[in-house]
């Protein structure tokens, strides 16, 4: 929760003046090359999941040998995929600013430098996923959060220091150096909290071959979730230019991060079922998805919505008039968007943990679908709307995923999450009309007028949740853990200090 909550509030204080440092249109070419990294880490492939669930089910059989040779394995290929990457963003640096994307000349220099820079953070990004692999199998997700607060402050601080002195290049540069940081340490720890797991010995090809039969569909799923999150923001630099993707960006990437924490949170999901579903425990598969479900739902959506409902006023508070006026109708859709991703997020991580990465594949790749083809005539009718509408619709693609659990879990899996998805969505509507007219009443006080607003009208759906008799059905531990969740974060905060 920190490890999300740092950079939230980090991102939300500074990026304003970020903002005002370099111009909307720069403070673009900045987004561009944080996309540019996005989009290239699609050359992970899926492996670092793949090295997740074969360390993970090595440690229940405690074949450390195993585990050792898995690790050296997927460490020799992502050196491999980094540099590659690195080379074509590098050297393809010049071709992309000047004949892809619609940079004005009086910044095409300052622009190419940008991205050869942005080869470095890729490196970096792709290098250190056998680490973050070996950390998630032992499920110490506490070390992962930790690095990245660490390296979050420095590089955030650094970004806003050079941001808003108007330095393009060394707001960037803060950015790597806080990649290379991350690398170096996690791999660093990787070792050191498992040293006979995580020791370099030779790679073989029985090993690759592991890998290969679980990451097969897995490999062009990550290519396609890549394309699916990144597209729209490539889309919009290279049809409109740089002022249109920060309008897009950035509303969109705040909103992602509660993405992610769900994403984070739902990593422990992955090695656990594989080990279960290992163990050949179904009836505790079911019991952990279905728990997980009723969980990551509501929470999605009691994050995404109130935000979505304040666009307006929040931004105008956050940023200014201007800005909100061109981005508060992407960041309702992007709200909506990421508040249906919360079931998204369970899916792949149970699909993965029983091995059924080929199922995985069917739901990205109908998400990329359906976000492409309607991504230009939207882009070309709403502008940057369209770019949002369109990424909306991908999430269609859900279906696919709950046929798949239904066909490898049963019914017994999904019982109970239609409720939860009801009565959250009639807690959620009358909230968030609340919300949008306390906001909009709270504008002249700053930023965190609507903030607070927003994180009320996300306690009042979660707690009044909690407390609806019946609603969380035969997993009533799921509603006791909510009830019981801000008594434990304030604990665990005291007993910190």
């Amino acid at each position: 929760m920190v490890g999300f909550a740092f950079p939230a509030l980090s991102a939300l204080f500074l990026t304003p003046w970020v903002i005002r440092g370099l111009g909307t249109s720069r403070y673009g070419l900045f987004l561009l090359c944080m996309t540019t990294i996005g989009f290239m880490s699609m050359l992970e492939l899926g492996l670092a999941s793949a090295a997740v669930h074969e360390l993970s089910r090595a440690r229940v059989q405690g074949e450390s040998k195993h585990a050792s040779i898995v690790y050296s394995t997927v460490v020799c290929l992502f050196v491999v995929l980094a540099t590659i990457g690195a080379a074509i963003v590098f050297f393809g640096a010049d071709f992309a600013v000047t004949a892809i994307f619609n940079i004005s000349i009086e910044e095409q220099a300052e622009a190419i430098v940008c991205v050869k820079m942005a080869a470095i953070g890729l490196f970096c990004n792709l290098a250190v996923a056998p680490s973050v692999s070996a950390i998630r199998s032992a499920e110490r997700f506490d070390v992962q959060s930790k690095v990245g607060v660490a390296v979050t402050t420095f590089a955030t601080l650094g970004t806003f220091w050079r941001g808003s002195q108007g330095d393009l290049i060394g707001a960037l540069a803060f950015n790597l150096a806080g990649s290379v940081t991350t690398l170096a340490l996690l791999s660093t720890l990787a070792r050191r909290l498992d040293p006979a797991r995580t020791r370099l010995v030779s790679p073989t090809r029985a090993v690759l071959s592991e890998l290969w039969r679980f990451a097969s569909f897995q490999m062009l799923s990550r290519v396609a979730a890549a394309i699916g999150q990144e597209i729209g923001k490539l889309v919009l630099a290279s049809t409109l230019g740089t002022r249109e993707l920060a309008w897009f960006s950035t509303p969109f990437s705040m909103l992602q991060r509660v993405q992610r924490l769900l994403g984070t949170a739902s990593g422990i999901m992955f090695p656990r079922i594989a080990r279960l579903s290992g163990a050949g425990e179904r009836d505790a598969v079911v019991r952990t998805y279905r728990q997980a479900q009723k969980a990551l739902i509501p929470v999605a959506m009691a994050m995404t919505l109130p935000l979505g409902a304040a666009a307006k006023p929040f931004l105008s508070a956050w940023i200014d008039p201007e800005f909100a006026e061109q981005a508060w109708q992407p960041m309702i859709i992007a709200a909506i968007a990421f508040a249906i991703s919360g079931a998204g997020v369970g899916f792949v991580q149970t699909l993965l943990g029983l091995g059924r990465s080929r199922a995985v594949f069917k739901v990205e790749v109908a998400h990329v679908l359906i976000n492409t083809s309607l991504l230009l005539p939207f882009t070309g009718m709403f502008g940057v709307t369209g770019a949002a509408l369109s990424f909306l619709c991908g999430w269609l693609s859900l279906a696919i995923g709950q046929m798949a659990i239904e066909r490898e879990l049963g019914s017994a899996a999904s019982r109970g999450i239609a409720t939860i998805l009801f009565a959250t969505t009639a807690l959620a509507l009358p909230v968030c009309f609340a919300v949008h007219w306390l906001a909009l009443s709270l504008v002249d006080i700053g930023v965190l007028g609507p903030l607070c607003v927003c994180g009320l009208g996300t306690l009042t759906i979660l707690t009044g949740l909690a407390w609806i008799p019946g609603v969380f059905g035969e997993d009533v531990e799921v509603a006791a853990e909510l009830r019981g969740a801000p008594r434990r974060l304030l604990s665990r905060i005291r007993q910190s200090r």
